[in-house]
Parts: C-alpha cells; sequence; structure tokens
C-alpha cells in the first residue's frame, strides 16, 4: 500500500472550495469555540487558586435531606 502513497491526490469538487473569506470565517469560529472554556472558567479558577474570596470560608445557604443520613448542600462561597 506505501508503494500508492506517492499517487494519491486530494482532489475538491469545484465550487466546493470555502475561498478565503470562508477560510477566515471558518478559523474564527474554530479560535471561538476554542476559547470560549477559557473565558467561562476563569472566575472558577480565580477561585481554586484563592484569589477570589476569602480562603476558609464558606457559607452553607441551605440543607435538604436526602435520607440514609446524605444531605445535598447548596454553598455560598463568599
Amino acid at each position: 500500500m506505501s508503494d500508492f502513497l506517492p499517487d494519491l491526490q486530494f482532489v475538491t469538487p469545484a465550487g466546493r472550495d470555502p475561498g478565503r473569506l470562508g477560510r477566515i470565517v471558518l478559523v474564527l469560529l474554530w479560535l471561538t469555540v476554542c476559547l470560549a472554556p477559557v473565558a467561562f472558567a476563569i472566575g472558577d479558577l480565580e477561585l481554586a487558586t484563592g484569589r477570589a474570596g476569602t480562603p476558609g470560608t464558606l457559607r452553607v445557604a441551605s440543607c435538604e435531606a436526602l435520607g440514609q443520613g446524605r444531605c445535598d448542600l447548596a454553598l455560598d462561597f463568599r
């Protein structure tokens, strides 16, 4: 099979090429998809590293008993 690899050609059908503007739009969309999670995670990263809030303080906003000695806590990080 490796004997045929040099003869392999990728052919794009006519009219299917996105063009220069289309390529720019596609790259911008991919960058948005890849970088958006980073932008949304900044607050969580600051909290995890101790840059936000007062370290060691945590307030329980509510507690709902689930039975069998378990409970569901809603926490307030301040």
